[in-house]
């Protein structure tokens, strides 16, 4: 479980980036994170999943919105969270109603965590569990931080 807090807006909010990299396809200096197979969440809502392009996702367009990422490696089901709760009433510490599955092809060679303010006037805290996280206890069953 990790979470990203956007502390300074950019133009346009969507390119303000959150997601799950596969390990064998994330580089520090990429731009734009776009494997296959990951998962990537723009701040006005859009997300990028399995391939597709989705709607629905968690809007973090506000200074001070959060998402958390719930992430089980062992099956590669994902949760999101914001202020207002799991998305699509889900919930990770029972493995009901994840946003989506990573593809078998995604968790090989596993995935790493990543945040992209995608220019210079935008930023993005990672929070791994050094600190308070802000939408609450970790779900039950997940770890702060990254293991992989």
């Amino acid at each position: 479980y990790f979470e990203a807090t956007n502390i300074a807006a950019t133009i346009p909010t969507g390119n303000q980036l959150i997601g799950l990299e596969k390990a064998s396809q994330f580089a520090l200096d990429q731009i734009f994170p776009v494997g296959n197979a990951t998962l990537t969440c723009t701040a006005n809502g859009n997300y990028y999943f399995n391939g597709s392009v989705l709607s629905g996702g968690p809007v973090y367009s506000a200074v001070g919105s959060t998402v958390g990422v719930a992430v089980d490696l062992g099956t590669g089901k994902v949760w999101l969270r914001t202020a207002s709760g799991w998305n699509t009433g889900g919930d990770p510490s029972i493995g009901l109603n994840p946003i989506g599955t990573l593809t078998a092809g995604a968790m090989s060679g596993g995935v790493v965590p990543f945040v992209n303010s995608y220019s210079d006037s935008g930023s993005i805290r990672a929070n791994f569990g050094n600190a308070p996280f802000a939408l609450g206890a970790v779900p039950a069953g997940f770890t702060p931080g990254w293991t992989q």
